[in-house]
């Protein structure tokens, strides 16, 4: 087996793994229909900097990077759709006050 070849399995194994890492919270967001103790910010943080990092696999060519890419995307982009729909964008800080 050629070492390039196995450590392009490498890199699509832990691409998968940090592709799937956001499904638990989705399928819990959905579920629940809560999204209070997620961040918007760090929200967008991350989708900007999964698109960073997509744009850059894209331009080499790294599919074991841009294919599990995709799904955390996606996923990331099904958090922000429910952060804006149940809580308006409000900040958690609106939270705190609308509780006292």
């Amino acid at each position: 087996m050629n070492i390039s070849f196995f450590f392009e399995l490498v890199g699509l194994f832990g691409g998968i793994l940090l592709g799937i890492d956001l499904v638990p919270q989705v399928f819990h967001t959905i579920v629940s229909n809560s999204t209070k103790d997620i961040s918007l910010l760090w929200q967008f943080l991350h989708l900007f900097g999964l698109s960073m990092l997509y744009s850059y696999a894209i331009y080499f060519n790294l599919w074991s990077i841009y294919i599990p890419g995709s799904l955390e995307i996606i996923s990331i982009l099904i958090l922000i759709f429910y952060k804006v729909k149940n809580d308006g964008c409000l900040s958690s800080n609106n939270d705190k006050n609308q509780e006292v």
